[in-house]
């Protein structure tokens, strides 16, 4: 599920395959950068700050958006959700810390 740290469109949900995802609209694909982007259609960059385990935390350089989170859905599956950890881990490599 994304959601935006001021009013934005409200929660949607995501499916990340292989750092690609489809929101609103828009295709993205994470770049293989230090840290970890993603690039908007209207030139904002996504930019990773951080992982909990449970949410991923992004910076953007969106005026109205500064913040943005990816946050597991509580409903998953056990085994989905360690999936979930498991393929953020792998693209976000040793930056995707739990604390």
């Amino acid at each position: 599920m994304v959601r935006w740290d001021r009013e934005g469109p409200g929660q949607r949900p995501i499916t990340l395959i292989e750092g690609y995802y489809e929101l609103l609209g828009g295709a993205y694909q994470m770049e293989d950068t230090q840290p970890v982007t993603i690039q908007w259609a209207d030139g904002t960059v996504q930019t990773f700050v951080s992982f909990d385990g449970t949410t991923v935390s992004w910076s953007t350089t969106h005026v109205s958006y500064p913040m943005m989170f990816w946050e597991r859905r509580e409903n998953l599956p056990k085994s989905s959700r360690a999936r979930w950890q498991w393929s953020l881990r792998s693209l976000l490599g040793p930056r995707a810390t739990a604390g």
